[in-house]
């Protein structure tokens, strides 16, 4: 099972999001943070039966950075990359957006090592199989990534898979592969 939290800080559009994940990515459900501390979220974690977590923190009023974890027996690890967000787009501010849920991690096939690298991480924090668009058939839903000409990595909920976006939509600008990088 996955859990979605936050950090500390939280507002109406972040609650929102992890909402909206938890309706998408199946055997997942929100964990409140409140004031509890990291250790005392990640024994909440480890005693509920969370195999994965993914934390979304808020940065300027919005969600900001998203980290992606495997919760142990005996601790929790972060899985590499952290991701800034640039933009979210929630499913409720789509005209005709349709409520699904994803059964695979799929991607463009021209996207950058680093974004490839991405989807393994998503497909191991969500625990969904990475497929090919083509893989899915019918009205089969994903969590779609590709990369747009800026270098931004794009991650929506699509249905059919790698098609029609339906909700929620991340835009990320970067990617974090060590705690080095955030102080450069």
């Amino acid at each position: 099972m996955i859990g979605f939290t936050t950090g500390r800080e939280t507002n109406q559009r972040l609650n929102s999001l992890l909402k909206e994940l938890t309706h998408v990515v199946p055997s997942s459900r929100i964990v409140r943070r409140g004031k509890s501390s990291r250790e005392e979220l990640a024994f909440k974690l480890r005693e509920d039966g969370f195999s994965h977590a993914v934390a979304v923190y808020r940065w300027h009023g919005g969600p900001g950075r998203m980290d992606f974890f495997t919760v142990n027996s005996d601790r929790i690890s972060m899985l590499p990359p952290s991701a800034l967000l640039k933009n979210v787009r929630l499913g409720r501010e789509y005209p005709n957006r349709a409520q699904c849920t994803a059964t695979a991690i799929s991607r463009d096939k021209n996207v950058a090592d680093a974004t490839r690298r991405f989807c393994h991480t998503l497909s191991d924090a969500f625990e969904l199989p990475e497929i090919d668009t083509l893989g899915l058939s019918g009205d089969k839903a994903s969590v779609h990534v590709s990369e747009l000409p800026d270098r931004t990595i794009q991650l929506a909920i699509t249905s059919p898979a790698g098609n029609r976006e339906v909700g929620p939509k991340i835009l990320i600008s970067r990617l974090l592969w060590s705690q080095d990088e955030e102080t450069s």
